[in-house]
């Protein structure tokens, strides 16, 4: 009975001979004066994204783009199918030919790409017309028949206009996105951002056919209004005139015999306990949320085996938030109250401290001269 890397390395046969049959009319067509072939208005690109090349496509582009096919169909005979699809598409991008569609639509079949897979046998198809055989377009529908099979859709909505979406942390387009996006199977996370906005995003899980309609709802940030500008100075006239001597101002003394903080002290030390009880309770708390969860962060965001885990995770943070709050609050709250208790003397106690606050005037400036005895 054939093992696993047996029908893996059949397969890869079949597209390599596939493949090949293609291969000589592509680079032909890539050294070629017709090789430079127009990209038709509105069509879907290719995998990642092939485009036309920017400007006319010159003699040196041609040559580097068949160098860079030839490169990328040895690659893909050595099973190293991520480099060979790449330099399938850049040959694509320097000199368009339909031939190198296939190969990109073979890479990415056995790369299980099936949506980039299904775009660039659609577009080989779009692309070579008429020039591509009847046996080989048959052969070129089966395959996007199977695929159809095993890729989904989504439809892209947004209440703003310019919007960035990002696939699976990678660019698809700025809102509005008019036509579906082909997406694979399985679980995805999309984002859609703007400047001045709150981001959206969603998780969603695609299963084959599937038609899914995504939708954000970006709400504008508020930004605070600007302060009032500052009062404008005035300029007070001046007088010739002497001022009239001031007469000694009379100190007020202020003395604290009467106070006494112990009771407010004491409060705040209660306080304060009481908040770190509780900022170590939600620290335990958090900390078996988080164990429970069992996520890892990837560039500040939770990686989890599900949904659920997920609002566990985020369960663990908010508590974890509480938790340094209440020993923060608490922390100030103690040390105040030991701060207050220490600070007071008993009420019968003869109290040899005073303050005396003394005011000063003079021609163009007045103020408060503090004087203390501890």
């Amino acid at each position: 009975m054939p093992s696993i890397f047996d029908r893996k390395r059949e397969t890869l046969g079949r597209s390599l001979i596939a493949a090949s049959v293609l291969a000589s009319m592509a680079v032909t067509s890539l050294l070629g004066p017709s090789g430079a072939m127009a990209q038709p208005k509105g069509a879907v690109g290719a995998g990642s994204g092939s485009a036309a090349p920017a400007g006319p496509v010159t003699d040196e582009k041609r040559k580097e783009a068949a160098e860079r096919f030839k490169r990328g169909v040895q690659l893909q005979a050595d099973g190293n199918l991520d480099a060979a699809v790449i330099e399938f598409e850049r040959a694509y991008e320097l000199a368009p030919a339909y031939q190198v569609l296939y190969n990109i639509a073979v890479v990415y079949r056995d790369k299980n790409d099936r949506a980039s897979a299904l775009r660039a046998f659609e577009r080989f198809l779009h692309d070579g017309g008429a020039k591509v055989d009847a046996k080989k377009r048959k052969d070129v529908e089966t395959e996007i028949a199977k695929l159809k099979e095993v890729v989904a859709s989504i439809t892209i909505k947004s209440n703003v206009v310019g919007a960035e979406v990002m696939l699976d942390d990678f660019p698809i387009g700025k809102t509005p996105i008019a036509q579906p996006i082909l997406v694979n199977v399985g679980r995805h996370k999309i984002e859609a951002s703007k400047e001045g906005y709150k981001s959206d995003s969603q998780l969603f899980a695609l299963a084959g056919k599937d038609e899914r309609v995504i939708e954000f709802n970006l709400k504008e940030i508020k930004k605070d209004p600007p302060p009032p500008p500052p009062p404008t100075a005035t300029t007070q006239p001046t007088s010739t005139a002497t001022a009239a001597p001031t007469p000694a101002p009379t100190p007020i003394r202020v003395t604290p015999e009467s106070a006494n903080t112990k009771p407010l002290g004491y409060g705040l030390a209660i306080g304060g306990i009481l908040g770190v009880g509780l900022g170590s309770y939600f620290g335990l708390s958090a900390m078996s949320k988080r164990d429970e969860a069992g996520c890892s962060t990837q560039n500040g965001r939770y990686v989890c085996e599900d949904l659920k885990k997920v609002e566990i995770a985020r369960d663990a943070r908010s508590q974890g938030n509480l938790s340094t709050l209440s020993f923060g609050l608490g922390g100030v709250a103690l040390v105040a109250g030991i701060a207050f208790i220490l600070t007071s003397g008993p009420s019968d106690a003869p109290k040899k401290t005073g303050v005396q606050v003394v005011p000063s005037v003079g021609q163009k400036e007045g103020g408060l001269n503090v004087l203390g005895r501890f």
